[in-house]
């Protein structure tokens, strides 16, 4: 039996108002056990299927309680005048 660490995250930078952005960060960090490769990679789709479940969870959570909407935050590139 092996054992790895299994560490993955997901960060979205929101604007919430001109010149204010809001950071939302999830991380998960898991020690599983395993004998094969498949068996390691079904165990790590399983912790990306629980960070994506947690990540939307924050989000709309985090979004309510400060009554705001979703837009993403965008880089603008300089116009070439």
């Amino acid at each position: 039996m092996k054992k790895s660490i299994i560490k993955k995250s997901i960060t979205r930078k929101l604007s919430t108002a001109q010149y204010e952005t809001l950071d939302i960060h999830v991380e998960v960090e898991e020690e599983v056990e395993w004998e094969t490769v498949e068996e390691r990679m079904r165990k790590s789709d399983n912790i990306s299927k629980i960070l994506v479940i947690d990540f939307v969870s924050t989000l709309t959570k985090s979004l309510e309680q400060m009554n705001l909407s979703k837009k993403l935050a965008t880089i603008n590139k300089p116009s070439n005048k």
